[in-house]
């Protein structure tokens, strides 16, 4: 709940914080819940659920499409001993958008590698308790305490730990950046001169100064 815009709210603080959390949880169940609760309170009759509480990190199975909280679980399904983190924003976990994160693990499965793909919120929020990437990179991609990847595809824009050149030095594991072009189809892309500059700065001029490395668009 944003304190600055919720002064100038009519409505009670506890709509608000209802208004926030289905947001924050996120996922089509919550939205359109939100959806319901807004008309319900312009319009009697209409019912809606709670907001249903979301992880807001996790290791994603491709396989089963269920999220595992723990390395060590997900690694007794399946695991080469060659293993690969894949770093992906929560958001499109929870809304079910994961074709690019499918694919990329089905093919680094075909090439005998283990994909581990990990969704995130991004830099997080301490106020909620959500981890940021750098906890999350910690949480998921170590095991007893030394790194557990020999390599990370970053799908993720912006820079990856806010300057953490500490972790990213202790994993020491090459950071492959994945770009996702959010504006464009792929045939447009395609028939364009390449990134615009917004794009370019967030997606690889921002993830390059922390030593992520080689940007191939991925997807769009």
């Amino acid at each position: 709940m944003d304190p600055v815009l919720s002064k100038y709210s009519t409505e009670p603080k506890e709509v608000l914080r209802k208004v926030s959390d289905y947001y924050t949880y996120g996922g089509r169940q919550n939205i359109r819940n939100l959806i319901l609760f807004l008309v319900s309170l312009v319009k009697g009759g209409v019912s809606y659920a709670e907001p249903k509480p979301l992880p807001f990190s996790g290791i994603y199975d491709p396989d089963t499409k269920e999220h595992l909280g723990s390395l060590e679980l997900f690694l007794k399904r399946y695991d080469t001993g060659r293993r690969v983190g894949i770093l992906f924003y929560r958001t499109s976990w929870a809304d079910g958008d994961t074709e690019v994160v499918d694919s990329h693990a089905e093919e680094l499965k075909r090439r005998g590698l283990t994909p581990i793909p990990v969704f995130t919120q991004g830099f997080g929020d301490k106020s909620r308790g959500i981890e940021g990437n750098d906890e999350v990179l910690r949480r998921y991609f170590y095991l007893g305490g030394k790194p557990a990847v020999h390599a990370v595809i970053s799908l993720l824009s912006f820079s990856l730990t806010k300057g953490n050149l500490d972790l990213l030095r202790e994993l020491n594991v090459p950071i492959f950046q994945g770009l996702i072009y959010y504006y464009r189809t792929l045939d447009e892309w395609r028939e364009s001169d390449g990134l615009d500059p917004v794009s370019t700065i967030m997606s690889v001029t921002l993830p390059e100064m922390e030593g992520v490395i080689e940007p191939v668009l991925v997807g769009s």
